[in-house]
């Protein structure tokens, strides 16, 4: 399978930087890891310097590509051979709709722009997938960078303390994160037009989804719902249409990486948003099948985890640690079959200790150690 920067071994570059250059071990995908490498810290204006410098070089690759006819069949994503049938999706958002009226009862606010979104996605990425699947994966990111961003604005204030909210919105982050280095590794990224779509409209979106989430919470999630749903929807209509073509190309190291090692989201795993209080099992990852499996089951864990964000109640049973409902829970449980309210055993308790602390000296130590009994015995 010839691609984008690949020599005769079948090595395939990390992009436009690595275009040309063999990577050691070969690699079938766009080596992730060979380009993570070349990243470093910086000021800002280092930063924005060196990414205005590599994409300047992207403008001028893709136009050389084009002036050459690069024939997009033979390199990645192209070289696939994958294939999704937009309304094969619209059908299937169709049928959930009939069936729970999900989109029916979406706020207008949340409704309109999805529905402009899916309609921008199959303009911009017809006969596309991998690419369809790398732009959508970018931008599934921003709800929870926007989330993460509010919450600790309102921790910051004193307004509202939910940390074990914050981390249930870096785990899914964090899952979307992989999910986007895997799209990546097929070489979803190869266009400089699709990157300067994706970030660009990252940014609008996420300010806009910081806006909401601080107006109107509820229904910033449910427009989160709606994406992961179409996610869902998205990705089973693509493994229908590709099954036997995905069972026979290997999965990507970086998939086999995260999903054979790593923690995955699991809303299941948070009974206190109403999940099963069970761990999935490890998924297997034999091939790119399998990859598409897992990501499709990752995005309806995500969908579960924003409609129960939804609920306020749900969320209001959150914290900043689940230790404090511990430590609640073994308080209330304090006075079960002594005659005295938790309250009162309490404030028993805290007598006791302050009698101890403060005896003069003068007093005799069998009255010391009734003291400590009597606290002992709280």
């Amino acid at each position: 399978m010839q691609a984008r920067g690949a020599d005769d071994t079948g090595d395939v570059s990390s992009g436009n930087e690595k275009r040309g250059k063999s990577l050691l071990p070969p690699l079938p995908y766009v080596a992730v890891f060979e380009r993570l490498r070349t990243e470093r810290m910086g000021n800002a204006l280092v930063l924005g310097v060196r990414n205005f410098v590599r994409e300047s070089r992207g403008i001028a690759l893709d136009a050389w590509d084009r002036l050459r006819g690069v024939n997009e069949a033979e390199r990645l994503p192209g070289a696939l051979q994958l294939k999704l049938d937009d309304e094969g999706v619209r059908r299937r958002e169709q049928q959930r709709d009939a069936e729970t009226g999900y989109l029916t009862r979406a706020p207008w606010l949340s409704r309109v722009p999805y529905q402009l979104a899916c309609a921008f996605l199959d303009l911009a990425f017809t006969h596309r997938p991998i690419s369809r699947f790398w732009f959508l994966e970018t931008v599934a990111r921003m709800p929870y960078f926007s989330y993460l961003s509010v919450l600790h604005l309102y921790e910051t204030f004193n307004w509202l303390h939910l940390a074990e909210l914050r981390k249930i919105h870096f785990e899914e982050e964090w899952n979307e994160m992989h999910h986007l280095l895997i799209m990546s590794a097929l070489g979803g990224d190869e266009r400089w037009l699709d990157r300067f779509l994706a970030y660009h409209l990252s940014v609008i979106y996420y300010w806009l989804l910081v806006a909401l989430y601080i107006v109107a919470p509820a229904m910033s999630y449910n427009f989160s719902e709606l994406l992961e749903k179409h996610a869902v929807d998205t990705y089973s209509q693509f493994l229908e249409e590709n099954a036997e073509r995905l069972r026979n190309l290997p999965a990507p190291e970086i998939a086999m990486r995260y999903y054979a090692t790593d923690n995955l989201f699991q809303f299941g795993e948070h009974a206190v948003l109403g999940g099963e209080g069970k761990m999935r099992t490890r998924p297997p990852v034999a091939s790119l099948y399998d990859v598409f499996v897992n990501i499709r089951d990752d995005e309806d864990e995500h969908v579960r985890t924003m409609v129960a964000c939804q609920d306020y109640d749900k969320v209001a049973r959150l914290s900043s640690s689940p230790h404090l409902r511990q430590v609640a829970k073994e308080s209330a449980e304090i006075g079960d079959g002594s005659g005295h309210l938790p309250g009162e055993a309490s404030r028993s308790a805290w007598k006791a200790w302050a009698d101890r602390v403060n005896a003069p000296s003068s007093t005799s130590s069998s009255s010391r150690q009734t003291a400590d009994r009597e606290a002992d015995g709280q």
